[in-house]
């Protein structure tokens, strides 16, 4: 026969925290008190300050549904980086459009050419 525990709020937050972002540091968990009891009913994993899920753990965030709750947030974020990436894509055309007239005064060229810099710079470092 196995043994159902209720769980209070913070702990579930705490569940949802792990599951959501991985391996945590004692000093940026949702609540310590929350961790010391899902320790004791062997849901997460203490080891040299940090804290994780443990497989019993793993199984109740799956239950609950936070993988999807994970996989929406994923989604979300790439859908946000794609948006990054075309909005900076179009800057970029736009101004090696205006750069490339022959009608931008000096200081309008260093700016659009400090500005392609950085838009370059940007996209490399995301991997776009």
């Amino acid at each position: 026969m196995s043994t159902v525990h209720v769980l209070p709020s913070e702990a579930m937050e705490l569940l949802r925290s792990l599951f959501l972002h991985g391996p945590t540091a004692d000093g940026d968990l949702v609540s310590k008190s929350a961790r010391t009891r899902m320790v004791e009913l062997g849901y997460v994993v203490r080891d040299n300050g940090w804290n994780m899920l443990s497989q019993s753990g793993l199984a109740l965030s799956l239950s609950f549904g936070y993988d999807r709750e994970k996989e929406k947030w994923a989604n979300a974020r790439r859908e946000l980086s794609y948006r990054q990436h075309r909005a900076y894509s179009a800057l970029g055309t736009a101004l090696c459009m205006l750069l490339t007239s022959g009608e931008a005064s000096d200081s309008v060229r260093a700016m659009g050419t400090e500005t392609l810099d950085k838009i370059f710079r940007h996209e490399k470092a995301s991997g776009a």
